[in-house]
């Protein structure tokens, strides 16, 4: 297959893997009431075990980007959906909230690998002019997991399966189905993974380049010559391949052979890891989901038990409803960002491009507020369905702003360390919103929601930039 297309086979294979990371964090919030009353849980109850699994999730998030970065991104995707598949599927066999609080925190252990190793693999395979609209459909399978969950864990739960042992019916057959569907996903990336050829890193890596240049008022890099006789530009054979940076290995790219042709400058190397820590664009990112996080967090883990019980929708009728705030949030996050990839192709920026996506988008932060004085499911769906749109949008452009400021090795290292923080982020707010749920309602958490996204941009706008180490 041509590496053209392999690119996009394999931006739709970790769209699949997504599809299922999400269905298997999603489902006890879609099947709260039935969970709670299994494990004799109150909603305090409830948030401590999605604080668990939010706590172990941020812990490992934080090893997930250097893990990706060390041992290159198609082995530890494999490993990680292979290992997620079989916590997830544990779940049915639990009896006691001992172990099944266990399984929830085995799960945030081994699902986060895949969120940094996406993000390098399409940094690696696509251009700064496609790379948010590649970025988009890899990531939103999270979203499209949260559009079919609904339907999927309510058939599961709710109908008998003549193909599952009598033990597993109702709700636990909402963890065995989803976990066997991820070993199958794992068996295919495994024979359909390869490492991007020499020819499409450099292009990519010479994009970097060009946009570097254009943020430091240099002239962009010189193009390579195309080989006599070829007129259509067309990148040299593999042979002749142009150098590459660190590789997905951490091994350097060799030199090209004597004679061949002129060259891109190699981009800046890499930060140190302890390096990282000292740029104000870390921060910058780190604080921006660390606050913003939060809001997805509530959208994924609370949202479904928020219809349920306070717009009166049944499971049976969330089956059917339950997933239009992540259709939108999915076909709206590809959308906005395709919108971003147009200004680049314009001529704006990469950076600035995905930035100014990022204020329009927290223009919809406010609607939270307005959530708790509607009547009913229909206006419900509609405002979390604008919610949705933000917060995925806004997650997919800055997964973006951090390959385009960051050196393309430090891409993965960079957004594991922040969605640890986000993550963090998340188990305060699950504990929190456990805790004050009962005694104050559901109003007084969407309206502090409604402040969160605006400050966020506020900080990234003021911190962030393009950095490149010293020379």
């Amino acid at each position: 297959m041509k590496p053209e297309k392999l690119r996009w086979l394999i931006a739709v294979l970790v769209l699949f893997a997504m599809v299922l990371n999400y269905i298997d964090r999603g489902v006890v919030g879609i099947l709260k009431t039935e969970i709670m009353d299994a494990f004799g849980m109150d909603n305090a109850g409830f948030g401590n075990l999605q604080a668990l699994f939010t706590a172990c999730y941020a812990l490992s998030y934080v090893g997930a980007g250097w893990l990706v970065d060390r041992f290159g991104a198609g082995r530890m995707i494999f490993i990680s959906i292979l290992s997620w598949s079989a916590v997830c599927a544990g779940g049915a066999l639990a009896r006691t909230l001992g172990v099944f609080a266990t399984l929830r925190g085995a799960l945030g252990i081994v699902e986060p690998v895949i969120f940094p190793g996406q993000l390098r693999i399409v940094t690696n395979w696509f251009p700064a002019s496609l790379r948010a609209t590649a970025n988009s459909i890899c990531a939103c399978g999270g979203t499209v997991g949260m559009v079919v969950a609904p339907f999927i864990v309510g058939w599961l739960a709710t109908e008998r399966h003549a193909w599952l042992p009598e033990q597993w019916h109702g709700w636990r057959a909402a963890f065995i189905v989803p976990g066997a569907l991820g070993v199958l996903v794992a068996i295919v990336w495994f024979f359909v993974w390869r490492e991007p050829p020499e020819e499409i890193l450099a292009a990519s890596l010479a994009s970097d380049n060009k946009a570097g240049a254009a943020a430091r008022g240099a002239a962009p890099a010189r193009e390579t010559p195309a080989p006599r006789g070829r007129a259509d530009g067309a990148a040299p054979p593999a042979q002749d391949a142009l150098p590459s940076s660190a590789g997905l290995d951490g091994s350097r790219g060799r030199l090209p052979p004597a004679g061949g042709p002129p060259a891109l400058p190699e981009p800046a190397s890499a930060f140190r890891w302890n390096q990282v820590w000292a740029t104000r664009s870390f921060w910058g990112i780190v604080l921006s989901r660390v606050i913003s996080d939060p809001v997805w967090f509530f959208c994924l883990f609370w949202l479904p038990g928020y219809l349920r019980e306070q717009s009166g929708l049944t499971l049976a009728h969330y089956k059917w409803f339950g997933g239009i705030p992540y259709l939108v949030a999915a076909l709206g996050g590809i959308a906005t960002s395709a919108l971003s990839d147009r200004w680049v192709r314009r001529g704006l920026a990469p950076l600035a491009s995905r930035k100014r996506l990022l204020v329009m988008l927290a223009c919809l932060a406010p609607l939270c507020a307005l959530a708790p004085f509607m009547q009913g499911p229909a206006p419900a769906i509609v405002i979390f369905s604008l919610i949705g749109l933000m917060c995925l949008s806004w997650l997919f452009s800055l997964g973006v702003v951090v390959a385009e400021t960051f050196p393309n090795a430090n891409v993965g290292s960079v957004w594991g360390i922040s969605g640890a923080f986000g993550a963090a982020g998340g188990t305060v707010f699950n504990v929190l919103a456990g805790k004050f749920l009962d005694p104050a309602g559901p109003p007084a958490i969407l309206i502090a929601m409604a402040f969160l996204h605006p400050l966020a941009t506020a900080l990234l706008l003021a911190l962030v930039r393009r950095e490149r180490p010293a020379a």
